[in-house]
């Protein structure tokens, strides 16, 4: 067990380190129309970022002439850009600048990682419509949701093979078992630890409570069949298999987003 809150700590430190030059950066993509009826003539668009929902805040800016490294926005035509960062600020404006007006669009947040959005522009101002897909929504409920479907999948999966594996014969009441212990952890990790430690140590601490609770519950629950160390070893290693499909899932969704 040692040996695991170890390893845990070690790679959470390790990925934090290397993430933000090596790992998938965050976007945003614009995609522009016009109404009919504006003759205007595209020359720059702006992002303008900002803390406060408000925006009563000083911004930051993204634009053309204003990138450091990959951070930056980039305009392919006056119907498409994006932009990338190494972190976002949660709140948003877009500016966009025409040969003879500048339009504002109403603040607006940034709900997933990688997020798009229809800009439609008219006379009066700009309006966004966010088009970002739900299940790559990290707000809530989106964000649980698409959490409990990979890790009750992965589980439920590896449970049922290691119980091969070690030769369990009745495999119902284990896979009963990690079914209820997720329902029961994943709600007191994901509102409750990460709410209350928003920050790496939070999600390290969570990740130690859900390996504590589900091994001694299904150990409960299953009347202790086998030792409580063999159970701890079977947890842990579901929940480490369900750490890397959540991993290798962001990372192949950001590959081909």
């Amino acid at each position: 067990m040692k040996q695991s809150v170890f390893f845990l700590f070690f790679f959470v430190s390790f990925a934090q380190l290397t993430y933000a030059d090596m790992g998938p950066k965050p976007k945003m993509t614009f995609s522009i129309r016009y109404e009919d009826d504006l003759q205007s003539t595209f020359v720059r668009l702006i992002q303008l970022q900002y803390r406060n929902a408000d925006g009563s805040d000083m911004p930051d800016s993204l634009h053309e002439e204003t990138r450091r490294g990959p951070e930056g926005l980039d305009c392919a035509s006056a119907n498409s850009c994006n932009s990338l960062a190494y972190s976002y600020k949660p709140y948003h404006k877009l500016m966009l600048v025409l040969n003879d007006d500048t339009l504002y669009s109403p603040i607006f947040e940034k709900q997933a990682f990688n997020s798009s959005y229809s800009v439609i522009v008219s006379k009066s101002g700009l309006a966004i419509e966010n088009t970002t897909s739900w299940f790559m929504r990290e707000v809530e409920p989106y964000s649980f949701i698409r959490a409990v479907i990979i890790t009750l999948t992965v589980e439920l999966l590896g449970m049922f093979l290691l119980l091969m594996l070690f030769g369990y014969p009745d495999k119902k009441p284990f896979l009963w078992a990690v079914l209820f212990a997720n329902l029961i952890s994943l709600p007191i990790f994901w509102f409750g630890i990460m709410n209350l430690m928003n920050s790496s140590l939070g999600w390290a601490m969570g990740e130690l409570f859900v390996l504590v609770f589900e091994t001694l519950f299904v150990w409960f629950f299953t009347k202790k069949v086998g030792s409580l160390g063999r159970m701890a070893v079977l947890v842990f290693i579901l929940n480490f298999l369900s750490m890397l499909a959540g991993g290798a899932f962001w990372f192949l969704l950001m590959a081909f987003s």
